[in-house]
This record gives C-alpha cells, structure tokens and sequence, in this order.
C-alpha cells in the first residue's frame, strides 16, 4: 500500500487505441466529492419545494432509495472524479477540464466509476478484512 494516493495509478483501455489514465484520489479529493454531491442533492430537494416527503415516498416504493444507496457513484460528484482523477489520455487534446467535460457520457461514466473503485478499494479491502 502506498502512503500517497496519487502514486497508485491505473491506465484504462477504451478500444481502438484510446486509452486515459486515472489515479487514486486522496481523501480530501473524495470528500470533496461527497460534498458536491450533498450540495447537488440539496439542490435538487430544494426544487421539489414544499412536496419533498411525497417525492421521497415516491422513491422508496420505486425502490430508487436502495438502488442509490448500494451504489458508492450516488455518493460522489462525477465531475469532481473526473476533474481529480483524470492524469493522462490518448487523445491529442490537451487535458483540461473543458475538455474533461467534454467526454462522451457513457466514457464518462466508466472513467469515474474506474476512479472510485481505485480509490475505495482500500477501504473496501479493510471493510472484508474487519467484517
């Protein structure tokens, strides 16, 4: 196990010669992700206005609260992932976040997903080992 987390990296290969490269986050980078994603859920509750229970019944009985909750991607801000996790790629663009936020969505989606399992895999790792 490194002491650092932006020495554990991983190169993910997108066919067709592309590829990106990501590291593992550090935890201030990973709370900073949780807390955008709050922000973003706060957001959203505040637009439902005055019938947020009713929405959140709603869930519950769609079963869309269990299915957020066993998904560690709920949790997290995707273009924080990204932006953070996000080192190298393929493409002769250079790497910037408007070119980050660019990405086709499905690739995206895969790449933050990449991002996180590396950077939980630790936790993920003691979480089987203390259980």
């Amino acid at each position: 196990m490194s002491m650092f987390a932006s020495g554990v990296t991983e190169q993910i290969d997108l066919g067709d010669g592309d590829w990106i490269e990501i590291r593992k986050l550090s935890w201030s980078q990973l709370q900073e992700s949780e807390r955008a994603a709050q922000r973003n859920a706060a957001e959203i509750v505040k637009s439902f206005g005055g019938d947020v229970l009713g929405r959140v019944r709603e869930a519950r009985e769609d079963g869309e609260v269990e299915a957020a909750a066993t998904d560690p991607m709920s949790s997290h801000d995707m273009g924080v992932l990204l932006r953070a996790g996000i080192i190298a790629w393929s493409d002769t663009r250079k790497l910037t976040t408007a070119n980050i936020l660019d990405l086709d969505q499905p690739i995206a989606e895969l790449v933050a997903r990449r991002i996180l399992a590396l950077s939980l895999a630790d936790q993920d790792e003691g979480a089987r080992k203390n259980g």
